[in-house]
């Protein structure tokens, strides 16, 4: 059998309550100890431990570790009298301020609110003179910049003021702002893909749907010329010519319009193209103007590059085209030639052509911008559009540059890799 001797069961009722106020008096002195820490009446606490050893606790030591723990705050920290003044900042501050702790010493906190927000500062500061207030606004620096914070106002017991807590909200709005602005630009990025998918089917329908009634209008016209033939006039079959040759011009618009919109909707995928292979094509398709004009076409080594085949035959063969229409007096000596950049083949396409003048420079690669008339050149001016929009499908830049009547050199860039 096991006995368990119960203590309290030894003492008598007079011992228990004498015990009981013995302890009351003990917690009443540690309530007196803990109110005269709080108000600063006490300087130093000694304490006994179990082995009768004694401890001192200096409230300088506690007041110190307290001030260096302020000081490494990464926030600004101050205390205010109820009127926001401030009779103790940390380093922090000051530095948020743009000022010395010095000047900021005796300041109003509400001196350094934005205008604007000097309302919502009043309404913090007297919620946190009662229990405690909190909420976003800007302060103005010394050099006029101006900053996000949040502060944060609470009271303590028997303190006639209170405590401030300053967080730099900076980069937290700057990012809240790169966030903003990615999110508008993808969406402003969505709606334009949207807007020139649309475009571009409307293009095409628009042109496929023209070429019939235009195909009518050029036949029953030519037609009518050859019915009634003998029984019109010089006048008459003039104004049937003109309307042939409108019709004419209209379906070369119309198709050119088509090829257009088909640079980035009908698309090969990219292979491998030996651009020696490709410039032989080219020579082919040209043959008659080249045989027309006599000219002289030659070309470097040329390399092996990444692409969608028909579109950068299309590229090489527009600009020599162009280069054989805007001849000057001499016989056309086109020169092609390519060297490799840093990620990229860079092609240049030099003639002794008329030349371009430096303000026309941009314009020449606008759709439908010609900078001759129909008497002049034939043409629609869409060629070196549809030139630029193919070279950009490939990833790559086009421009030229050019002295008026000493010929041009179009330059246009591909990159050694493809995505």
């Amino acid at each position: 059998m096991i006995l368990i001797r119960d203590d309290r069961a030894s003492k008598t009722r007079i011992e228990l309550e004498e015990e009981i106020e013995e302890l009351q008096a003990k917690l009443h002195d540690a309530e007196e100890t803990l109110r005269a820490i709080h108000s600063g009446e006490i300087d130093a606490i000694v304490v006994e431990d179990p082995n009768k050893v004694s401890q001192i606790y200096t409230m300088d030591g506690a007041d110190r570790l307290y001030r260096i723990l302020v000081e490494e705050m990464w926030q600004g920290v101050a205390t205010i009298t109820q009127d926001s003044t401030i009779y103790y900042s940390n380093a922090r501050l000051s530095k948020l301020l743009g000022i010395s702790m010095e000047q900021v010493t005796g300041r109003k906190l509400k001196d350094f609110i934005h205008p604007d927000d000097v309302k919502l500062f009043n309404f913090i500061l007297n919620n946190g003179l009662k229990t405690i207030g909190q909420g976003e606004l800007r302060i103005e620096t010394k050099n006029d910049s101006i900053i996000h914070v949040l502060i944060s106002i609470k009271t303590l017991p028997d303190l006639e003021g209170a405590y401030v807590v300053i967080t730099d909200l900076s980069e937290q709005k700057h990012h809240e702002e790169v966030l903003k602005t990615q999110k508008e630009l993808k969406e402003t990025l969505e709606e334009l893909k949207r807007s020139n998918a649309e475009l571009e089917q409307f293009a095409y329908v628009a042109s496929h749907d023209l070429q019939e009634p235009l195909r009518m209008v050029s036949s029953f016209t030519q037609l009518l010329e050859k019915k009634y033939k003998d029984e019109l006039d010089d006048e008459a079959r003039e104004y049937i010519n003109f309307a042939v040759d409108g019709a004419k011009r209209m379906q070369v618009l119309i198709n050119d319009l088509l090829a257009f919109s088909r640079v980035t909707s009908k698309t090969a995928d990219f292979t491998e193209i030996d651009l020696k292979e490709l410039l032989g094509e080219v020579m082919f398709n040209l043959e008659l103007d080249i045989e027309e004009t006599n000219a002289q076409i030659t070309c470097d080594t040329l390399p092996e590059i990444v692409g969608d085949y028909s579109q950068i035959l299309r590229i090489f063969q527009n600009i020599i085209a162009n280069s054989l229409k805007y001849r000057g007096e001499e016989t056309p000596k086109v020169n092609i030639s390519a060297h490799k950049e840093q990620g990229y083949w860079l092609f240049s396409i030099e003639d002794n052509g008329i030349g371009i003048e430096p303000q026309y420079f941009g314009q020449v690669f606008q759709i439908f911008r010609r900078l001759h008339t129909q008497d002049e050149y034939e043409g629609t001016g869409i060629g070196l559009a549809i030139t630029k929009r193919i070279v950009e499908r490939h990833r790559g830049n086009i421009w030229v540059e050019s002295e008026l009547g000493k010929g041009s050199t179009f330059y246009f860039t591909i990159p050694e890799m493809q995505q």
